[in-house]
């Protein structure tokens, strides 16, 4: 066996919903020669690399590859909240797995491609019933975009 601990992420590409949590999770075993030592333990470490445009592949502008903060990024799983990725990109996370007994590492790469939800479309009508002397009034205020933080009146917040 090798002397680095095994690691996976699962697919190496994945997309996700802006307006949806992501999580990801990291799966490592200790290396071969390291399996029957006792207190041997791994570390974990969640990086940003590439942001890139989904369309083309141009790089993003770099701050919206610092805008992305990493919850938790010492942890074998990440759980990014809803509204923290942008529809149209392709931003590029690898996970770093080493074992604390010799400095051995794996790592491990997922993209995640970043796709729009439909806008979500709500309209109000009363009957169905249409005449050609009346006017017709639809009212589609209630519409909204499911890939913007939408403000909440009430509260103030987004």
């Amino acid at each position: 066996g090798g002397a680095e601990p095994s690691l996976s992420v699962g697919p190496s590409e994945r997309i996700a919903r802006p307006a949806s949590a992501t999580q990801l999770l990291g799966i490592a075993t200790l290396a071969a020669c390291w399996q029957a030592a006792k207190g041997v333990q791994i570390s974990f470490e969640w990086t940003v690399g590439n942001v890139t445009v989904s369309a083309t592949g141009e790089p993003a502008p770099s701050a919206l590859r610092n805008a992305l903060v990493l919850p938790s990024p010492l942890r074998s799983s990440l759980l990014l909240p809803p509204f923290s990725l942008l529809s149209g990109y392709t931003y590029a996370l690898s996970l770093r797995a080493q074992m604390t007994a010799d400095g051995a590492f794996a790592l491990s790469h997922v993209a995640l491609i970043v796709r729009a939800q439909p806008l979500q479309l709500l309209v109000h009508g009363g009957d169905r019933r249409l005449s050609a002397d009346e006017p017709f009034v639809i009212d589609a205020s209630r519409c909204y975009d499911p890939n913007v933080r939408r403000f909440d009146e009430a509260t103030g917040e987004l």
